[in-house]
């Protein structure tokens, strides 16, 4: 699909598709990719959210500093569920190793406000002091 757009809109010219920043997922894709984060689990909608509205890239030491301690586990099966789908991207950076959304799957989460806090369990949240 995004093939098809860079060959009829921008003549081959990926360059130019991506100076622009274009977003074809806003078309007929939109609707797909929707379904696909309506099938995610609350913590993993949580991981996503947070990790779309802080920008850059999260320690796992930072995520689990959010999350009470009994849901280390559940927390630790999301992360790897996210970079499964290619959701996130996981960034080595010794000693840690650091999360980031996907560059599209961020713009769209941003451009559709998909990421409310009102649409994501706090259950698995340390509660604020």
């Amino acid at each position: 699909m995004i093939a098809e757009i860079i060959h009829n809109l921008f003549a081959n010219q990926v360059s130019d598709f991506l100076a622009v920043n274009y977003h074809p997922f806003l078309g007929d894709f939109s609707d797909t990719l929707a379904q696909q984060l309506n099938r995610l689990s609350p913590v993993e909608k949580l991981i996503l959210s947070k990790l779309v509205k802080i920008k850059n890239s999260v320690s796992l030491k930072n995520l689990k500093t959010q999350f009470k301690p009994d849901k280390i586990i559940e927390l630790m099966q999301a992360v790897e569920s996210l970079e499964r789908r290619s959701l996130i991207s996981i960034v080595q950076s010794k000693p840690d190793t650091f999360y980031q959304p996907n560059r599209l799957i961020s713009d769209y989460l941003n451009t559709a406000k998909v990421t409310s806090q009102n649409e994501f369990s706090t259950s698995v949240l340390k509660p604020l002091s």
